[in-house]
C-alpha cells in the first residue's frame, strides 16, 4: 500500500498500523518513527488518540517517566472525555510513585477516592514485601519493562534455561535490542545440542511477532530432529508454506 499515492486519512491509518505492529515487536524506535511522520498530518480525533496511546505504552516499556506523563497530558488535550485521570494514577503506580498516586486519588470524588487510597496502600504494602525478582513482575505487570529489567537478576539460575529465556524476552519488551539479541546468540551456542533450546528461542521471537528471526532457530532445530510435525507446520506458516525437501 506504501508504493500506491493515498489520501491524508488512509496514510495516517496505515502508518498508526505499522506503529503498533513495531511497537508490538518491541521495535520501539521503528514505531516512534511511523508516529512521528504523522505529526504533521491532519489526524481524526481517533487516531490522534491512537497516536497519545501508542507513544505513551512506549514511553512507559522503555520507562521514559517524563515522555510518558507529556503523551498523557498531550492525550488529556485531544481527547478530554477519556477517563484521563485513572490513567495517570495507573501510570504513578506502573513506576511506583506512591505519593503522587495518592495526591491523585484524591482528587477522585468520595467515595471513589478512599477506594482508591485504600487499594494503594495494598499494592505499597504488597511490593515493599516483595523480593527483587518479584518487584520486578509487578513492573513487568503494568508494562514498565525498564524498571524489571533493572531489578531482574542476571546471574545464571540453576533453573535451567527457562530463566534466561525469561531474561531475553524482557531485555527485547525493555528496548534492549542489543542485549536481547547478544544473549539470544549465547543461549543458542550454549544449547546447540538441544533442539529443545533452538524451539523455545524461536517461539520467544515467535510470540514477539517477529518470525523472520525465529525461523533460523526453528530450521536448526529441525536439522537436528527431523520428526516435529508441529514444528514443520510452523515453517510452512512462516515461510508461506514453501518448505524445503530435506526437512521432510
Amino acid at each position: 500500500a506504501l508504493n500506491f499515492p493515498m489520501g491524508n486519512s488512509t496514510a495516517v491509518a496505515i502508518a498508526l498500523q505499522l506503529a503498533d505492529l513495531t511497537r508490538g515487536q518491541a521495535r520501539y524506535d521503528e514505531s516512534l518513527e511511523w508516529l512521528e511522520k504523522i505529526k504533521v498530518l491532519t489526524l481524526e480525533p481517533l487516531q490522534a488518540q491512537n497516536r497519545l496511546l501508542q507513544l505513551l505504552r512506549i514511553r512507559l516499556a522503555r520507562g521514559e517517566r517524563a515522555e510518558a506523563e507529556a503523551a498523557l497530558r498531550a492525550l488529556e488535550q485531544a481527547a478530554p472525555a477519556l477517563e484521563t485521570k485513572t490513567m495517570r494514577l495507573e501510570l504513578c503506580l506502573a513506576f511506583a510513585d506512591w505519593i503522587r498516586a495518592r495526591e491523585t486519588a484524591q482528587a477522585f470524588a468520595f467515595p471513589q477516592a478512599g477506594a482508591w487510597l485504600a487499594r494503594i496502600d495494598k499494592i505499597q504494602n504488597a511490593f515493599q514485601s516483595f523480593s527483587r525478582k518479584g518487584q520486578a513482575r509487578y513492573f513487568m505487570e503494568r508494562g514498565d519493562f525498564a524498571h524489571a529489567w533493572e531489578l531482574w537478576p542476571k546471574e545464571a539460575s540453576p533453573s535451567g534455561y527457562a530463566e534466561q529465556l525469561q531474561l531475553i524476552r524482557l531485555a527485547f519488551l525493555a528496548g534492549k535490542e542489543e542485549e536481547g539479541k547478544n544473549r539470544s546468540e549465547t543461549l543458542a551456542r550454549e544449547g546447540a545440542g538441544d533442539f529443545r533450546i533452538l524451539n523455545s528461542l524461536g517461539n520467544l521471537f515467535f510470540e514477539l511477532q517477529r518470525s523472520d528471526e525465529a525461523l533460523p532457530f526453528y530450521q536448526r532445530s529441525l536439522r537436528m530432529n527431523p520428526k516435529q510435525p508441529a514444528l514443520i507446520e510452523r515453517i510452512k506458516l512462516i515461510t508461506g508454506n514453501k518448505f524445503s525437501e530435506r526437512f521432510e
